[in-house]
C-alpha cells in the first residue's frame, strides 16, 4: 500500500489506470458526486487501521472474479483529506501489477 500511495503522491499515476469494475460503482460514485481525484485521494489518505479485510469480487458482469482488499475511512470532500467528522467511506480495490499499475474499483460509497 506504502508504494502505491507513494506513485500516487508523485502525481504520476494516470488517472486512465483507475477503471470501476462496474456499473454500480459509477452510480455510487455520481450519487456521492467523487471525481476520480477524490478516489485517488481517498487511497492516498488511507492508514494501515483503515484495512477492514481482504475478500473475492466479481467484476465484468459476473465473468471473472479478483482479490481485493477492503478499507473503511473517512473522507471529507470539501478539503479532499480525511477526518473523524467527515462521511464513513467504503472501498474495495484490487490492484493489478503487471506492467503499468492499474487500480480496479470495485466498490466506492458512503458507508453507514
Amino acid at each position: 500500500m506504502k508504494l502505491l500511495q507513494e506513485i500516487l503522491r508523485g502525481g504520476e499515476f494516470d488517472t486512465d489506470r483507475l477503471l470501476p469494475a462496474n456499473r454500480d460503482v459509477l452510480k455510487d460514485m455520481r450519487r456521492e458526486r467523487w471525481t476520480t481525484h477524490d478516489v485517488l485521494q481517498m487511497l492516498v489518505n488511507l492508514l494501515g487501521r483503515d484495512y477492514a479485510k481482504s475478500e473475492w469480487a466479481r467484476i465484468d458482469s459476473g465473468r471473472r472474479w479478483v482479490a481485493c482488499d477492503v478499507y473503511q475511512t473517512f473522507y471529507d470532500s470539501l478539503t479532499r483529506r480525511r477526518h473523524r467528522h467527515a462521511q464513513p467511506v467504503y472501498l474495495k480495490f484490487s490492484v493489478d501489477e503487471a506492467g503499468d499499475i492499474t487500480i480496479l474499483l470495485a466498490s466506492c460509497h458512503g458507508s453507514t
